[in-house]
């Protein structure tokens, strides 16, 4: 099954649990490490693998990271602007 017939359902309103639970999760992979990324909104969802045991980074839940606090929420000078 190919992500496009995953997420035509979802077409325009496509969230990071989507592409945790319907994409990395469906297809089971990112058995290393699964990133997805905001830069919009200056937001990150990541997982990893646990080290050392049989536990792929789709098998577990991501952490979240607001970038603002870090970056500023500024456009200015931004590659974003």
């Amino acid at each position: 099954m190919c992500i496009a017939s995953i997420t035509t359902a979802q077409h325009g309103k496509i969230t990071p649990e989507t592409m945790f639970r319907d994409i990395a999760g469906f297809h089971e992979t990112g058995n290393a490490q699964v990133i997805v990324m905001d830069p919009e909104e200056q937001q990150i969802w990541a997982t990893w693998s646990q080290y050392g045991a049989p536990i792929n980074a789709y098998e577990r839940s991501p952490i979240h990271i607001d970038l603002k606090p870090f970056w500023g929420t500024s456009d200015k000078g931004s590659f974003l602007a």
